[in-house]
């Protein structure tokens, strides 16, 4: 099983880096892989909160390219 951490939206950033601490921790406490999104830098709707398609393919990009280096 891989956690993967919450994406920087601008409706919600204030919450994220407490959100991602908190999944890692559980996800290290559970012996789980966790992949931050913290930092991603992607496109939103204009309610800032919800992905544009692109964002989708971004995001799906860059959690597919960070599997390999979990070693599972």
């Amino acid at each position: 099983m891989i956690v993967v951490g919450p994406v920087p939206a601008p409706a919600r950033a204030a919450a994220v880096p407490r959100v991602d601490a908190l999944l890692a921790r559980l996800a290290a406490r559970h012996r789980l892989a966790y992949v931050s999104a913290a930092t991603l830098e992607l496109g939103y709707l204009d309610d800032r909160l919800h992905l544009t398609p692109e964002g989708h393919r971004a995001f799906g990009r860059y959690v597919a390219g960070r599997i390999p280096a979990l070693g599972l």
